[in-house]
This record gives C-alpha cells, sequence and structure tokens, in this order.
C-alpha cells in the first residue's frame, strides 16, 4: 500500500495531498498532531481521554511479568487474561485519577528532573553512558515518539510526586511501630504431621469414574491452541564470528592499544590466619602469638603448608585450598599484608602480619612484575574486542533496518529476511507450553507476541522484540490451528492418571480433616500418628516474614489462633499442591521486641510507606467516587 501511495502522488495529486495536509497544521498548530493523547480512547475520567495504548503497554508488561514470575512452562491456563486486562484497566484509570490529583496540588516535574531521568535509565546505557542509538531504537521498538515516550515518563514522575507527598504526610505513632514491630519479629513454634498423596491412592479405578471426570473436566484435555510461526532472528555475536581480522590489522591495534594491556604487579600468594580482633586484650594477643609461632616452628620441621593451612589456618574460604589466595595486585588485600606479600620473593615466607583480620603468615608462590603485554598473551582478547566492536555497529544497523522492513511490509517477512541476508527461521506448531527445545520460541516474550490479538488474529508482523545477550527478532504467523476438544479414548491414560492424583489427595485431605477433629478433641498426637503410622516433624520456629520454602504453610502457621494454655496447642491443616495433606499443631507464640536501631529505622520507613499507600489508595478512591469515568468496552479487544 506505501508504495501504492508514492507511485501515485505525483502531479496535481500530490499537490492535492500537500494542500490538505497543511490546512489542518496552519489552523491548529504541529503540537497538536504530535500530543500523546491522539491515540484511541480505552476510557474517559473527567473528560480527559486515556490512551488505549497506555493500556496495553501495561497490560502486556503484567503478562510477561507473570509469564517470568510463573517460570517459562507455565500452563497457559494458569494466567487469566480476562482478569489482567481488568487490573490493566484499572492501573490505568487509576493512574490518571493520581495525574489529575497532583495536577489540582499544583504539583509539576521540572524539565531538568525528566532530562536526568531519562538519561539514566538502565536500557539507554552505553559503554559510556546514555546513549542516544539506544534510546532512538528503544522508542522505534515501543512505536513512540520522543514527546510521546517524555509525556509517559514525566506522567509517571508526577504520580511518585503525589506518591511521596502522601508518604511525607503520613505520621506513624508509637503505638503503631510498636504493634507492626510486635507482629513483625513474632515467633511461632509448630509441628507438622504429614499425610502422603500416594499412600491414598485407590487399589482399583472403574473405568467409569474416569470418564465421568473427564466428561467434567472436557476443557482440561484439550488439544492446545497453537501456532506454527516464522521469524527473522538478529544476534550481535552470530555477527561478531563473522567479522574477519587480518593478522596485520591485529598489530596495528595491538600499537594503538597497548596502553591497554598493560598488567600491574601481581603476586600467587597462600596463607595461614590466626584470627585475632583489632581490639583484643594482651591475654588474647598473647595466646594468638603463641599459636602462630607454633605453626610456624611446624613449617620449620618439615610440615607441608597446605597441611599447616587445613589444620590451623582461621579463614574457611581459604583453608580448604591449602591457603591459597590466587593472584592478586595492588588495592586488594590489607595495606599490611600487601606490603608483606609483595616484599618477598617467590618461594619466601613472612613472620607474622599483623591486619585487622589477625596474624598471617604468607608464602609467595609466583610473581609477576608490572608491565605492558606481549601481543601473543593478548592476541585473542584484541580479536574478540575488535570483532564485538565492529559488530555493535553492525547490529544496530540492521535491527533498525530489521524494524522498517518489518513495519513497511507487515504481512511477510521474506523481504526482511533477504535484504538482511539472514535465514526465515520457522518455529514448527508450539503451544503456549513450548518447552526448552523450541530454545527462542521458548522464551516468554516470543510466546506472548505470537499469541497477541495483532498477530495471531490481525495476520501481522510482531514489533522487535528484545531478548538478553544483544538478540533480537520479529515474528509472523503462518499457521493457526485453534484449541479442540479430544474424545475421551485418545486421552483415557492421561485422564486416568489426572483422577487418580485428584482422588488421592481428597482422600488425603479428608483423613487429615478427620485427624484435626480428633487432635482438637484433645485425643494424643502420638497415638494418632501411630496408628496412622506416621510420625510428627521436630519442632521448627519461624519469624513473621521469615522466607521459607512453603509460603502457604508460613501463611497458615500465622493465620492460627494461639494456643489457649502453655503446654497445649492448637490444630490445622493444609492441602498442599502436590496433594499431601499437612497437619499443623502449633505450639508456642511468642512476640518479639528487639531494640536495634538500624531496624527500627528500617521499620519506620516501612511502615510510613504502607500507610502512604493506603492513604494513595484512600485518595484514589474517593476521587473515584466523584469520578466521571466511562469506559470504551469496544476498544478493550
Amino acid at each position: 500500500m506505501l508504495q501504492s501511495i508514492r507511485d501515485r502522488a505525483t502531479g496535481w495529486v500530490a499537490w492535492t495531498i500537500v494542500i490538505l495536509i497543511c490546512i489542518p497544521f496552519a489552523l491548529w498548530g504541529v503540537y497538536d498532531y504530535m500530543t500523546p493523547s491522539q491515540g484511541v480512547a480505552i476510557a474517559t475520567v473527567n473528560g480527559v481521554e486515556v490512551d488505549a495504548r497506555r493500556f496495553t503497554r501495561l497490560y502486556q508488561q503484567q503478562r510477561y511479568r507473570l509469564l517470568t514470575l510463573l517460570g517459562d512452562r507455565a500452563p497457559a491456563a494458569m494466567i487469566d487474561d480476562a482478569r489482567l486486562r481488568e487490573q490493566a484497566l484499572e492501573q490505568v484509570i487509576d493512574d490518571e485519577l493520581v495525574v489529575q490529583v497532583g495536577l489540582e496540588d499544583r504539583l509539576r516535574v521540572a524539565d531538568r528532573r525528566l532530562a536526568e531521568t531519562i538519561s539514566s535509565l538502565p536500557q539507554f546505557q552505553g559503554e559510556s553512558g546514555f546513549s542516544q542509538e539506544l534510546y532512538d531504537v528503544y522508542l522505534r521498538n515501543q512505536g513512540l515518539g520522543p514527546l510521546g515516550f517524555e509525556f509517559e515518563v514525566r506522567r509517571n514522575l508526577l504520580v511518585e510526586e503525589v506518591i511521596s507527598a502522601l508518604a511525607r504526610a503520613v505520621n506513624v505513632s508509637e503505638h503503631e511501630y510498636r504493634e507492626t514491630r510486635r507482629l513483625a519479629t513474632q515467633q511461632r513454634e509448630y509441628a507438622t504431621l504429614r499425610l502422603p498423596a500416594r499412600s491414598f491412592r485407590p487399589a482399583e479405578v472403574d473405568e467409569s469414574e474416569v470418564r465421568e471426570y473427564f466428561d467434567s473436566n472436557r476443557r482440561r484435555f484439550s488439544s492446545p491452541e497453537q501456532v506454527n510461526v516464522e521469524y527473522v532472528e538478529l544476534s550481535r555475536d552470530d555477527i561478531a564470528g563473522t567479522v574477519l581480522v587480518e593478522e596485520s590489522e591485529l598489530r596495528s591495534l595491538y600499537e594503538e592499544r597497548k596502553a591497554d594491556y598493560t598488567q600491574p604487579a601481581q603476586r600467587e600468594a597462600r596463607h595461614i590466619l590466626v584470627e585475632l580482633a583489632a581490639d583484643a586484650d594482651a591475654a588474647s594477643e598473647a595466646a594468638a602469638h603463641e599459636r602462630i609461632e607454633e605453626v610456624a616452628r611446624r613449617l620449620a620441621g618439615g610440615m607441608s603448608f597446605e597441611a599447616a593451612a587445613r589444620e590451623y589456618s582461621d579463614d574457611p574460604g581459604s583453608s580448604r585450598r591449602g591457603g591459597s589466595l590466587g593472584w592478586f595486585s595492588s588495592g586488594v588485600m590489607d595495606p599490611a599484608f600487601e606490603d608483606a606479600a609483595f616484599a618477598l620473593g617467590e618461594g619466601e615466607r613472612s613472620d607474622a602480619v599483623r591486619t585487622p583480620f589477625g596474624l598471617h603468615l604468607i608464602e609467595v608462590t609466583g610473581r609477576r612484575e608490572a608491565g605492558v603485554a606481549e601481543f601473543e598473551e593478548v592476541r585473542d582478547r584484541l580479536r574478540e574486542d575488535y570483532q564485538l566492536e565492529v559488530a555493535e555497529q553492525r547490529y544496530f544497523e540492521q535491527v533498525e533496518q530489521l524494524a522498517n522492513l518489518a513495519f513497511e511490509h507487515p504481512d511477510t517477512l521474506e523481504v526482511a529476511a533477504e535484504a538482511l541476508d539472514v535465514p526465515l527461521r520457522e518455529t514448527g506448531f508450539l503451544s503456549r507450553n513450548a518447552d526448552e527445545s523450541q530454545g527462542l520460541a521458548a522464551e516468554p516474550r516470543f510466546l506472548d507476541a505470537a499469541f497477541s490479538p495483532e498477530v495471531l488474529d490481525e495476520g501481522n508482523n510482531s514489533e522487535l522484540l528484545e531478548f538478553e545477550g544483544a538478540l533480537v527478532a520479529v515474528l509472523r504467523v503462518r499457521e493457526h490451528r485453534p484449541a479442540r476438544e479430544q474424545d475421551f479414548d485418545s486421552v483415557r491414560e492421561e485422564a486416568r492418571t489426572e483422577f487418580v492424583a485428584v482422588r488421592s489427595a481428597e482422600r488425603a485431605r479428608e483423613a487429615g480433616e478427620a485427624i484435626i477433629d480428633r487432635l482438637r478433641g484433645r485425643e494424643a498426637e502420638d497415638a494418632i500418628a501411630s496408628e496412622s503410622g506416621l510420625a510428627w516433624s521436630p519442632e521448627s520456629s519461624l519469624r513473621r516474614a521469615e522466607p521459607t520454602p512453603s509460603p502457604g504453610l508460613s501463611g497458615l502457621v500465622f493465620r492460627m489462633p494461639k494456643p489457649e494454655a502453655d503446654g497445649a496447642s492448637s490444630y490445622d491443616g493444609l492441602a498442599e499442591d502436590n496433594g499431601d495433606f499437612v497437619v499443623v499443631a502449633l505450639r508456642a507464640v511468642d512476640s518479639g521486641d528487639g531494640d536495634d536501631a538500624d531496624e527500627e529505622s528500617m521499620l519506620r520507613e516501612r511502615l510510613a510507606s504502607e500507610l502512604g499507600r493506603a492513604e494513595l489508595a484512600a485518595t484514589v478512591a474517593s476521587f473515584r467516587a466523584d469520578a466521571d469515568i466511562v469506559v470504551n468496552e469496544e476498544n478493550l479487544q
């Protein structure tokens, strides 16, 4: 279409187009055509339109974060797209309300702060700081112009200003702090009784039960939706591998960059440490000197340094390696340690050297003097550096070309592949749960783009997708297979396996709940465990907010009521994801206190932040109640 317009835009047709374009520019000015609010409105908040592109970007970001959190192989069924869209819509409406709150309070973001923020964003950092090239590539990939991007950043900074203003207005009372402190440092003692689901597997399974389970869960046994995707991939490292470097070029580069290959003086050493605190008293110091002298006598008597380090050294890291510290240059070790090490010849050993860590015996096992590395030593590194430098420039040029060609020819990637002289790759059919064997196609961002409405439904090329390791790709869908239901005979074994797992988990839960009822009736714990062929775990302690392998168990432990009396326990249970049921006996609740100054400061800051967010939520809710909000449902898809 673009080419057709170019071919026809000559003569009076071209002049007509120019005149039609000039009239609105003359009447309303260029700015109105560049303001970011010219997209499709997803909603209107107090008369202000909310751009659908903002909603789409937020939805895609949230979906990508969720996929990353769940893992690359996360089942598609675990992601509720409707809920994600609803959350994204609520968020963009709330953000607009917050911006309006800030503007009403006359909060502003200065141009200087905007510039400093953009120039410090990590995605725009090159080797020497802010990279205009990376900035331009990012904007192009996101489909934004500089004004549109600055508009979004300015909005985000304004939201931060409102949140900060609310946080500064929050006062944490002593009572609030003490209560929070009490809860945050609370410790609970508990024990568990695990009922494995495998112990409750039914001995026999009637096929009619399996068929009934299949009929009730047909969607679970559907053949997943699949797409066959073709894509163009560009990799900086692949480009680097094609860069040829002549020997003469390498030698010229070496002469130009000799200063880059200057090596500082280095020593290879090993040591034996006898710990001694910097403020140790005389008795401790005397004992440490006596011990280090004993080690020196053992070495003089023929004991190997490695054996002495393993037996005597208080440095756990190096003692396992016979005291070895490897190679190091000046400025790495303690000054006293370095002075002694650099004064020794190869194979020489020091007397006791005092540092803040204690007393050391040091033996130098290798010396490298300062100087320029020889060409042969740095040849490979020099070649790799040069190849990457050349590849970096070619890569960005080709990335820009790929983005332009994919946009100009939205219904094919053959033009881009031919122009860039790269293969047009094909994935074969894959689902949203592609496995690692699919390589790049199993990346969440790749799958998200392949199944997006713009690519899947509208048949367009995807936007430029960026991956770790200086790798980009553009994809399109060649063929689509919708999800379809399968008949019982084709999934009989899968349905049987799942039915057995579900039934086993149900029986484990029923048995666990019966045990809890008996325990609450004051029956003896050991008798019940023995009767069931189980055993209680050793007692464990857990602090609130302490990391745990089982967040579900941790949450239950802190939801359970405190035991009514000393020596008694309260009981509850938890069905785990693997089907096991865990009976929990809460033994004791210890309300901590603690007066650590650093912890108090961090806790007060965290509490103020949480109260600030609560104040913000209340503020937004009050504005929502009074706001005129119209959602354009037709633009949600």
